[in-house]
């Protein structure tokens, strides 16, 4: 039996006037809502905010004021650097040199008097390197130290290394002018938190390998703007990335529900409307791998799961 449709005259009635207008319906013409009606209202979202604060968000990002389409230095073929990784020194002053294999190398082909070895990078190669001096404090000379290496251009690193400014500032961590991929996430954070109205926003991060914590719970937006944008600036980065056991925690913490790592406690939720909608905003970092000729910047990305519901933990951040 084929379905068809049946076209019937459609009356409206005005009661103030006792009127009636009517004519034919054409389904064609029908739309359907594709939400209850009874939630079709003003009812403020739940965003749960996930940033990444993984270790290797740690690494520098090649974007501007580097340009991939300039030539930065010509590297004679005696001088040119090794293969191997490629790890950031800083003295407290503010001088860069970098260690290749246990040996010290200052950059370049002239002889600083600081009785390192020179050399400079092959333009056309790429290299992995570690660029953020993440170890060492005040006084101290900078080295990186738990996070991955990255991979960069001979070309960006020449630039990196041989730029103006060649002396970056006392207990300088890296280049000036330069951002690691967390400073780009929590820019980015920071600045959709202070744009958001009528929603409720919560910020979660990493836990080592163990899933996520919850830093700051759901609430309303111009209730938790500045606890937000405080947690999102405090973020540091270690560890690893356990996006699945993160996002599988945050779907049972929005549904109220206990999860694997804290089976024993349990968070009521504190939806104020039915069917509330709510969604996880991740912000990490994304790299395409580019021939080594036309090495792409880094970019943040954000990426959205939903979930059913959301629930406001209190007290200190915890882990879910």
């Amino acid at each position: 039996m084929n379905a068809k449709w049946i076209s019937r005259p459609l009356c409206l009635a005005f009661a103030a006037g006792g009127a009636m207008l009517c004519g034919t319906a054409d389904p064609a013409d029908l739309k359907l809502a594709d939400a209850p009606l009874f939630v079709a209202g003003n009812v403020d979202p739940n965003i749960m905010f996930l940033i990444d604060d993984s270790g290797s968000m740690n690494n520098i990002v090649p974007d501007a004021p580097y340009d991939a389409a300039t030539p930065y230095f010509s590297c004679p073929a005696g001088r040119t650097a090794g293969n191997a990784q490629v790890d950031i020194r800083i003295t407290s002053g503010g001088t860069p040199y970098f260690n290749q294999s246990g040996t010290n190398y200052d950059w370049g082909t002239v002889d600083d008097g600081s009785g390192r070895p020179e050399r400079c990078f092959d333009p056309a190669q790429s290299y992995m390197a570690m660029l953020y001096g993440s170890n060492g404090n005040n006084g101290d000379t900078k080295s990186p130290s738990g996070y991955s290496s990255a991979q960069y251009t001979g070309n960006y690193l020449n630039w990196y290394f041989g730029s103006s400014p060649t002396g970056w500032g006392t207990d300088a961590r890296n280049k000036p002018g330069t951002q690691r991929r967390i400073d780009i996430a929590q820019g980015a954070a920071s600045t959709l938190v202070s744009t958001l109205n009528n929603v409720r926003v919560g910020l979660a991060s990493y836990n080592g390998e163990a899933g996520a914590t919850i830093n700051v719970g759901i609430d309303d937006i111009a209730s938790n703007r500045t606890a937000m944008t405080t947690a999102i600036n405090a973020l540091s980065p270690s560890g690893f990335t356990p996006l699945a056991e993160s996002l599988h925690g945050i779907g049972r913490y929005s549904s109220g529900k206990p999860t694997l790592s804290m089976m024993d406690r349990w968070c009521f939720t504190p939806m104020q409307q039915h069917l509330r909608r709510s969604m996880t905003m991740w912000f990490s970092i994304a790299r395409r791998i580019m021939p080594v000729a036309s090495q792409a910047p880094l970019r943040s990305s954000i990426s959205v799961s939903r979930t059913s519901r959301c629930c406001s933990p209190t007290g200190a951040p915890r882990t879910i």
